[in-house]
């Protein structure tokens, strides 16, 4: 396809309410902002925005380009997706996706975007959805700006599930295989102290 760019959207505008009195924008996993390295993962061709309507952003070296939802209420991922491709729209107006990538997912690498992309490239008319073991992960996925004015009048409508949407919509699924989900979702202060045991275990049998 020609003319096709991506801008890569972490999205990280909901209340973390789950997560205690923390914010899930500024987690650590065994001392590594998330946030830090999603953006490692991110390739350095894409701009990069953060969707947060947080003001306790103080956690990440890097310098981000923040977006607010356009919709007020806290309405969930399909209010992230909409006002990053608002704001590609006016700032990058040569974007034609967006990339979103959920700021709980500590897992997802370069690979896995990767692999997104270029079924996105091959495909641009469709949305990318991420799969694993027959469970999908719309969050993480691509997502033509061009449907950004039916994407506002159904969010305006009610809808609120991004699965629902993108099944909806016209999706293609990528399937990753692994042994483990590598779209491992943290929504509790357990689901992270489990998460940083896996990973230290897994280092561990890896040095013998």
């Amino acid at each position: 396809m020609q003319n096709y760019k991506a801008t890569a959207a972490i999205l990280a505008g909901g209340k973390s309410m789950r997560f205690g009195d923390g914010d899930k924008i500024n987690i650590k996993v065994n001392s590594t902002h998330i946030i830090d390295h999603l953006i490692k993962s991110i390739p350095n061709k894409l701009n990069i925005i953060v969707n947060t309507n947080s003001i306790r952003i103080d956690t990440t070296k890097n310098k981000l380009t923040i977006v607010k939802d356009r919709h007020e209420g806290y309405l969930g991922p399909l209010a992230g997706i909409y006002s990053s491709m608002m704001w590609a729209n006016i700032n990058d107006p040569k974007s034609t996706h967006i990339l979103s990538i959920p700021i709980d997912n500590p897992l997802i690498s370069l690979g896995h975007i990767n692999k997104l992309l270029k079924l996105s490239k091959n495909h641009p008319k469709k949305i990318i959805v991420a799969s694993w073991n027959g469970s999908t992960n719309p969050v993480f996925g691509i997502w033509p700006i061009e449907m950004s004015n039916k994407l506002n009048e159904d969010i305006s409508n009610g809808v609120r599930s991004v699965e629902e949407w993108s099944r909806n919509n016209g999706r293609l699924l990528v399937n990753y295989i692994s042994f483990a989900d590598p779209f491992i979702n943290i929504n509790t202060i357990d689901d992270l102290k489990s998460l940083e045991s896996r990973l230290t275990l897994s280092s561990s049998k890896e040095m013998m």
